[in-house]
């Protein structure tokens, strides 16, 4: 498991959503959506969600979920 938060991620435009990339299966496992004011909605595998500020905090979440999740399998 390799999740990337892909660099697009790093503008925040109102309502622009981008895809959270596993890429040892080549697809998309989740999301993060911007809201003007409020921050960047993170949504992983249906079930994992967080609200973060900036870009670091976005891939510091998505690199904890994939740390619990493979924590979980092994």
């Amino acid at each position: 498991m390799r999740l990337v938060v892909p660099k697009d991620h790093l503008s925040t435009m109102d309502g622009l959503t981008v895809d959270v990339i596993d890429e040892d299966i080549n697809d998309a496992v989740g999301e993060v959506r911007f809201e003007k004011g409020v921050g960047r909605h993170v949504f992983l595998y249906n079930r994992y969600k967080g609200t973060v500020q900036t870009h670091e905090e976005c891939v510091a979440f998505v690199k904890g979920v994939q740390t619990v999740l493979e924590y979980m399998i092994d």
